[in-house]
């Protein structure tokens, strides 16, 4: 909720800076380091309410609340670690729309899934299966990967010239927070963008529980479903060598239907013939499969859609529309499985979420193509 609401503001600030180091590497300067620290102590987070459990006013308040100082410090950690993850983050993603051409946006978006498929591979082959007994070398080992990752693109990638800013600089914030929403609800199309991902929003929430049908119901522990996943992502990675380039050609705004529909269909087929593990195996390596194609495909679909100019503003509001909804619907899919508790649903209405996502954006579509299609296409 803190970083729903404070990530306009950060967004619409960031498309409007102008530094010397440009307009999003600052976003990402001032996050990474907090987030580093922060990993770094959620492991800890026993230790700490143990040290400070002699404080009697915490003491005093933790009664009060029925909220043990532990989960106390845990819930902390985490809201701080949503809020300046979301800060570095939206940097990053905005850095990346701002500095490769958008003619190559796909060839680079396919390349980067290559990287993080491996890094999936990675952690689930031989870290998923620590998670239980070594949580605190996951976490600091995770926070030194962070700290490494993006302290190099802070350190080695330089931002481009932008052009001069022409809102009013002294403009209130009741007037800013008008203008925000103003320009964020311009046009039709962006109420369709919004809610084609509103859908494919609430599809997540679904996907938390396949962990209790895989471990509950098939019985299957979690170092096995680690390996199993580590593998399917290994057969998808020679993919990102022609599906970029195949956007590219295409155009996203073109395949983005037809691949979430795919998409869509296979995890619908998860929910009926997964029944052992090697049918786990062979439906995971298919979705990982649509998975790419998809996540790839979207990569190139919202900046294909959205104002360069403004892109940031644009993708905050969506985030902010999208969480105002996900957030009190996300907990009705626990109740849905307090009351009926086969897991194998969750694949299934998962992938009815996306069904729906699929017919917006179709008429998404419509639109790029009134608004000049593949050739001339600009955001309105």
């Amino acid at each position: 909720i803190v970083s729903t609401f404070l990530m306009p503001g950060i967004c619409y600030r960031s498309d409007r800076l102008r530094t010397p180091l440009g307009r999003r590497l600052p976003l990402m300067i001032i996050s990474t380091p907090l987030i580093v620290m922060i990993l770094v102590a959620i492991p800890f987070a026993p230790q700490m309410a143990a040290g400070l459990g002699g404080v009697r006013w915490l003491a005093d308040l933790s009664a009060w609340t029925a909220v043990p100082l532990v989960i106390a410090i845990l819930g902390l950690l985490n809201v701080l670690y949503m809020l300046f993850n979301g800060v570095c983050s939206a940097g990053y993603s905005f850095l990346i729309i701002d500095v490769v051409p958008q003619a190559w946006l796909g060839r680079f978006t396919s390349f980067f899934r290559i990287f993080s498929q491996a890094a999936v591979f990675a952690f689930n082959f031989f870290v998923f299966g620590l998670a239980e007994r070594h949580m605190k070398e996951v976490f600091i080992g995770v926070a030194v990967l962070y700290g490494l990752g993006f302290g190099w693109v802070c350190w080695k990638v330089r931002e481009g010239g932008y052009p001069p800013v022409t809102d009013e600089p002294d403009r209130s914030l009741a007037r800013t927070i008008r203008n925000y929403f103003a320009e964020c609800f311009s046009h039709p199309l962006y109420g369709w963008f919004y809610l084609a991902f509103i859908l494919y929003a609430l599809s997540n929430p679904w996907d938390t529980f396949v962990i209790f049908f895989l471990r509950d119901e098939l019985g299957l522990d979690l170092a096995t479903i680690g390996r199993f996943r580590a593998a399917a992502t290994v057969f998808v990675i020679p993919m990102g060598f022609f599906v970029g380039g195949i956007v590219d050609r295409v155009k996203a705004p073109r395949l983005a239907a037809p691949a979430l529909l795919l998409f869509a269909l296979v995890k619908m087929g998860c929910s009926f013939f997964i029944v052992g593990k090697w049918s786990f195996f062979a439906w995971t390596l298919a979705t990982n499969g649509f998975a790419f194609v998809w996540g790839v495909t979207m990569g190139v679909f919202i900046p294909n859609i959205l104002p360069p100019e403004r892109y940031g503003q644009f993708v905050s509001c969506s985030g902010l529309i999208t969480a105002l909804v996900v957030i009190p619907l996300a907990p009705l899919c626990g109740q849905f499985f307090d009351i009926w508790p086969h897991y194998r649903l969750a694949y299934l209405m998962s992938s009815l979420m996306m069904f729906l996502s699929v017919l917006v954006i179709w008429r998404i579509h419509s639109f790029w193509l009134v608004h000049g299609g593949p050739e001339h296409y600009r955001a309105p």
